[in-house]
């Protein structure tokens, strides 16, 4: 009965132990927890799109570049380098349509491929009014202090001279 007692006291115990508050730090140390919470939390890329006569001829000499008037909005989730709410909000001369992106490292008009295969994400969709909107999430590295920019697509394709649209991330 002895040995009963001495387990259900043990038990009792470390069961309080577990429920008990966090330890504080001694005197002169900065808890972990704290250290992580007082990381900057990254600015979001913003950029604003320009007709892609600044970027590549292909698409606008083929007639399917619409002029796209709009902003994109990348925002970093905490303190993560991949993980990204992204928000579109434009007007286009033309719609409905739907429309690929991409975001690609260097500055509009690079060749770069984008960072993820814009078939991996959401189309944007323009309505007849040739607005167009996306609220979205994508994963991606994307590291702080390069450019970067983002590419609206006409069809399918992901070439340069696809390219209708461009937005240099600030």
């Amino acid at each position: 009965m002895a040995s009963v007692r001495i387990v259900a006291v043990t038990a009792f115990a470390a069961a309080a132990a577990a429920c008990a508050l966090p330890r504080r730090a001694a005197p002169g140390l900065t808890p972990i927890s704290s250290l992580t919470d007082t990381l900057p939390v990254r600015p979001p890329l913003v950029g604003s799109f320009t007709s892609s006569m600044n970027v590549a001829m292909g698409a606008m000499a083929a007639g399917r570049a619409p002029r796209v008037d709009g902003t994109v909005r990348l925002t970093p989730h905490g303190t993560h380098n991949d993980r990204f709410s992204v928000e579109f909000s434009f007007s286009s001369e033309r719609g409905p349509e739907s429309l690929a992106w991409g975001v690609v490292s260097g500055p509009c008009g690079s060749g770069d491929l984008p960072l993820v295969s814009p078939r991996q994400l959401t189309r944007i969709d323009v309505q007849d009014n040739g607005r167009g909107r996306l609220l979205t999430e994508f994963r991606a590295t994307i590291t702080p202090g390069l450019d970067y920019h983002v590419n609206l697509y006409a069809g399918d394709n992901m070439d340069l001279a696809d390219v209708v649209a461009c937005a240099n991330l600030r």
